[in-house]
């Protein structure tokens, strides 16, 4: 399983990281609006 997570995450572009951690705020405050719940 170590293996899988490793390589998926090493053929994913710098871009792709960057922009998941961009739009972590965004993620998190749409949570918050929907009183806690995950979607």
């Amino acid at each position: 399983v170590r293996k899988s997570f490793d390589d998926f995450i090493i053929s994913k572009s710098v871009s792709f990281h960057y922009l998941g951690i961009r739009k972590l705020p965004e993620r998190q405050q749409k949570i918050i609006n929907n009183n806690d719940e995950y979607f």
